[in-house]
């Protein structure tokens, strides 16, 4: 019995300090994991700062885009407001007075000369022709008798050439009897488009009534009235252009086609048509343009997008990109046109101008290009 009770004293015995050496085991291990999940969150700690540095970083950065300066052509141009003509345009008037019977041709219609317009109640002018036909006719057999007998020797030199007077009127009378008749068709007096119909079918008109009008729009023109100071730099051929704001910006190429050679001392000025090419089929009468005329060009000048010039106190300014900063520098401008302007000094070939972002940016201010635009 005492050997059963020491037996089962030394088991607990074991089974304690083995539960002592376990428990331990697994608080080092545990220990040992502490450690690492430590570490590893003290290493995420330093990435995320070094994440947040570089973030506030680029916040301190102004956005803008670039567009890199180029070569190519640009003119200088003498500008004037003007309306689209055209060397053709007609008001139609009857020769006769009459019914309108039928309308022939509408607003629109392109015709040739010599299509008709409309036709006028031609009752009373046919029976007018065939009236001065059978009077001619009769004077006609009357001149013949009268020729035979002076053949003859039996009528008088006066006499006959008093028939020979009577045929002639009788001839005249039925002509115009027959162009009268004619006329009761009136025709397009021009190659050309119907700008307008003024006339309706019933109504009665007189030679003082304007019925159509048409108009040529094969030869379109444009009068200018240019200061006198430019009379010299005028010549006959000259090159230009021709836009409107209302067909975007397309742009019509011209000529100058007439100098008048007189200034008007009212104004101080002198007129210049200028013609137009065949390229002008968006353009029509009466239309508002600006006119170019280039006076002088410049085939290799360094330009830039007008967009990008900052206005100073008078003077003109780009902010040119170097090592991501913006730099405030001062240009000289020689031509220019609607978008585009010549550098004559400041900026050289290949620079980056920013285009969007530089109003309001400071000599030297730290940026980040986002986008570089191409020329098109």
């Amino acid at each position: 019995m005492k050997n059963i009770y020491k037996t089962l004293v030394l088991v607990l015995l074991l089974s304690s300090l083995l539960f002592a050496a376990c428990s331990g085991e697994h608080a080092e291990g545990e220990n040992k994991v502490n450690s690492s999940d430590s570490s590893a969150t003290d290493s995420s700690k330093k990435v995320s700062a070094k994440l947040a540095e570089a973030k506030e970083e680029d916040l301190d950065l102004v956005p803008v885009e670039i567009f890199e300066v180029w070569r190519g052509a640009i003119s200088s141009y003498i500008i004037l407001s003007s309306t689209v003509e055209t060397e053709q345009y007609v008001d139609v008037y009857p020769y006769l007075t009459g019914i309108v019977a039928t309308l022939l041709a509408e607003e629109g219609d392109d015709l040739r000369k010599g299509a008709p317009l409309l036709r006028l109640d031609a009752e009373e002018y046919q029976l007018r022709e065939a009236k001065a036909l059978t009077g001619y006719k009769s004077v006609q057999s009357e001149f013949k008798r009268a020729r035979a007998q002076f053949n003859k020797e039996l009528l008088s030199k006066e006499e006959y050439d008093k028939a020979s007077l009577s045929l002639e009127q009788a001839k005249l009378s039925w002509q115009e009897a027959k162009l009268n008749l004619d006329r009761t068709i009136v025709r397009a007096p021009i190659d050309g488009i119907v700008s307008l119909r003024n006339v309706r079918q019933g109504d009665r008109v007189t030679p003082n009534d304007h019925i159509y009008s048409m108009v040529n729009l094969e030869n379109i023109i444009a009068t200018v009235h240019v200061p006198e100071k430019e009379l010299s730099s005028i010549k006959i051929n000259q090159l230009t252009y021709l836009s409107s704001d209302y067909l975007g910006d397309e742009k019509f190429e011209g000529y100058v086609k007439r100098i008048s050679p007189v200034v008007n001392p009212a104004t101080g000025t002198f007129k210049v048509t200028i013609g137009l090419g065949d390229n002008h089929k968006g353009l029509r009468p009466g239309m508002f343009v600006n006119t170019f005329i280039v006076t002088m060009t410049n085939n290799n000048a360094l330009l830039l997008d007008k967009d990008a010039i900052v206005y100073d106190n008078d003077k003109r300014f780009v902010f040119v990109v170097k090592d991501s900063l913006a730099l405030k520098i001062a240009v000289e401008i020689g031509f220019e046109d609607a978008s585009t302007v010549e550098i004559l000094n400041g900026v050289s070939d290949s620079d980056k101008v920013i285009i969007v972002g530089q109003n309001g940016l400071k000599d030297k201010t730290k940026v980040k290009v986002v986008k570089e635009r191409k020329i098109s």
